[in-house]
């Protein structure tokens, strides 16, 4: 998402990604605080912790100017019907993935 596709939400839905998939395995809901030039503030769900996000990326602009924003992060989505299509797109993606490798040997 861009940060223009945040204005108007109250709510994003994200899959973790890199190493924040390793530890949770399922989706997160986000409550959108507000937009900035280059970063989104977030919370997870109703907490009240505010973390301000990259959306092209998902890292915490902690993590970035840190250095360490590279392996971490969601990919946001508008609404849970968006997220549950990419899924499935997804799915069918690494299914073709899958037989090219096993049988075709690419």
């Amino acid at each position: 998402m861009e940060i223009k596709d945040f204005k108007g939400l109250e709510k994003v839905y994200a899959i973790p990604t890199g190493n924040n998939a390793r530890r949770n395995k399922e989706h997160s809901v986000f409550t959108v605080h507000g937009i900035g030039r280059k970063y989104v503030e977030l919370s997870i769900g109703d907490r009240e912790f505010v973390q301000k996000y990259c959306p092209k990326t998902g890292a915490t602009s902690d993590a970035i100017s840190s250095g360490h924003g590279g392996n971490a992060g969601y990919i946001f989505f508008p609404s849970e019907k968006d997220m549950n299509d990419w899924r499935k797109k997804r799915q069918r993606h690494l299914a073709v993935k899958d037989f090219c490798r096993d049988v075709i040997g690419i």
